[in-house]
């Protein structure tokens, strides 16, 4: 009988205490599996400063902004390296590790194209100076003016030839 007794006295403690270790290690594992919040993609005229943490190739870059928990892509804006290792190279020894200052142009798709400056100097203009790149704002606004032109002269054009 004694055996009995000292058996009913263990139970309610292992009837408690399992369900409660189960609890907490229920609550551990649903807390690490929830996923971190998305981070921010960073608005349209949007200026914040980041720090650059890997260089994807000659005009993209990664950077982790100081209140982000997530990276974001940049695309450097109004320029095109077409894919040169140089230019890569180039922006990795000028930006990597260092923090920029992004002032966000577009942000068409998943990516953000914005204007990426360090201690003050414009990244993508120092990348046309050096060679490295092309300059696309340069080369767009020239052919709107000429499609512009081509339709004005087109309609000079069937316009003289009705007159004559």
């Amino acid at each position: 009988m004694s055996r009995n007794r000292h058996r009913f006295n263990r139970t309610p403690a292992r009837l408690i205490a399992a369900p409660l270790m189960a609890l907490v290690a229920f609550i551990t594992l649903t807390s690490l599996a929830v996923a971190p919040a998305e981070a921010k993609k960073p608005k349209k005229g949007e200026t914040f400063s980041a720090r650059v943490v890997r260089v994807v190739d000659g005009d993209s870059i990664v950077v982790q902004g100081p209140l982000r928990s997530d990276t974001t892509r940049i695309n450097l804006a109004g320029i095109d390296a077409k894919g040169s290792l140089d230019a890569q190279q180039y922006l990795s020894t000028l930006l990597l590790d260092n923090t920029v200052t992004i002032k966000v142009v577009s942000t068409k798709g998943v990516d953000s194209s914005a204007d990426v400056s360090i201690n003050g100097s414009d990244v993508a203009e120092s990348m046309v100076n050096a060679g490295l790149a092309r300059s696309i704002k340069d080369s767009i606004r020239p052919i709107r003016r000429l499609r512009g032109v081509g339709r004005i002269a087109r309609g000079i054009l069937s316009r003289g030839s009705d007159v004559g």
